[in-house]
C-alpha cells in the first residue's frame, strides 16, 4: 500500500488531504481522505479492477454524474497520478455499494465475461469495508490510558508518613525509619533526595551492627550460643520463630528492618557493649 499527502488545492470546494492505493482484490484502488474528513474513491480505479472496458467505464462515470442520487456522492478531485496532476471523477465510500449494486450482471456477462462477473459481485460485497480500513481501523482502536503518575510530593508525604507510623508502632528508630522513606521515595519517583538525607539526625545512642556470629568470635560461641546466651540474659525474646528486643535489650540493640525474597522482618543489630554485657 502507497501513502502520499497532497497538496492542498484552495480552489477546490472538496480539497484531497491524503491518498491511499489500496490492494484489493489483485487490483489497487485509489482511495482518497478529503478536508471534509470524508473518503473518496477514484472511478477509475474501481473499473479497471472489475475489469470494465473502456466504453463500460465512460458509461459508468456518465451515471454517476447524471444520476439523481449518485451524483450527490460523485466529486471531482485534483490528484498526483502516473500521469501528472489530473482531474479525477471519486465517489464518496457510503455510495459505493448504492454504484456497484446499479452495475447489472447480464446473461451475456454470465456466459461470456465470468471473470468479470465474479470481480463485480466481490466488490459489491466487500469492496466498501477494505477500503474503509485503509483510513478508519487505527482511528476504531480505542487508545489505551496512560496510567497517571503521582506528583512527587504526594509520595514522598505518602512514604514519611508511613515512616514516621512505623516508628511509633513498631518501635523503630525514627532515624532509621526516615532514611527508608527517603530512599524508597527516590526509587518511586527518580528524584535525588540526598540534600534531605543529610538534614537526618546523626545517631545519639551507640548504633548496633554487630550480628550473634560476630559477638560469637570475640567471645568464643557459635551463633547459636550467643542467642541463647541473650536470651538467658534477658535482652532477647522469640516471637513467632524471630528474635525479638526486649526493654532491658533495647539499651543494647536496635531492630532493623529488612526485606529478602519478598518477605519483610526484622533483624537485630547489636552494640559494641553488648559484648561486655554477656561476659558478665
Amino acid at each position: 500500500m502507497t501513502k502520499q499527502t497532497i497538496i492542498d488545492v484552495p480552489e477546490q470546494k472538496v480539497v484531497a488531504v491524503e491518498q491511499q492505493l489500496v490492494n484489493f482484490n489483485g487490483a489497487e484502488i485509489m482511495a482518497v481522505k478529503a478536508n471534509d474528513e470524508k473518503i473518496y474513491i477514484g472511478v477509475k480505479w474501481v473499473c479497471k479492477g472489475i475489469g470494465l472496458s473502456d466504453d463500460q467505464m465512460r458509461n459508468e462515470r456518465k451515471k454517476i454524474q447524471s444520476d439523481l442520487v449518485l451524483n450527490r456522492g460523485g466529486s471531482n478531485l485534483t490528484l498526483p497520478t502516473n500521469s501528472g496532476i489530473q482531474e479525477v471523477l471519486c465517489i464518496e465510500l457510503n455510495y459505493l455499494p448504492l454504484w456497484l449494486a446499479k452495475i447489472s450482471i447480464t446473461p451475456n456477462m454470465r456466459s461470456n465475461q465470468p471473470e468479470l462477473t465474479q470481480n463485480l459481485i466481490t466488490y459489491q460485497l466487500k469492496a466498501k469495508d477494505v477500503l474503509a480500513d485503509a483510513f478508519l481501523k487505527k482511528e476504531a482502536k480505542p487508545k489505551q490510558p496512560k496510567p497517571r503518575k503521582k506528583p512527587v510530593n504526594l509520595i514522598f508525604r505518602q512514604e514519611m508518613d508511613m515512616a514516621k507510623t512505623l516508628a511509633s508502632v513498631a518501635g523503630v528508630k525514627e532515624g532509621i525509619a526516615y532514611a527508608v522513606a527517603i530512599e524508597r521515595a527516590e526509587q518511586k519517583t527518580g528524584e535525588n533526595f540526598s540534600s534531605y538525607k543529610k538534614l537526618l539526625p546523626t545517631a545519639t545512642h551507640e548504633t548496633g551492627f554487630l550480628n550473634p556470629t560476630q559477638i560469637g568470635e570475640r567471645i568464643g560461641l557459635k551463633a547459636k550460643g550467643v542467642n541463647q546466651l541473650l536470651l538467658e540474659k534477658g535482652l532477647q525474646v522469640k516471637k513467632d520463630e524471630r528474635w525479638r528486643l526486649t526493654d532491658e535489650g533495647k539499651k543494647y540493640g536496635e531492630e532493623m528492618p529488612f526485606t529478602r525474597n519478598g518477605h519483610s522482618s526484622y533483624q537485630i543489630r547489636w552494640n559494641e557493649s553488648v559484648v561486655e554485657r554477656l561476659r558478665v
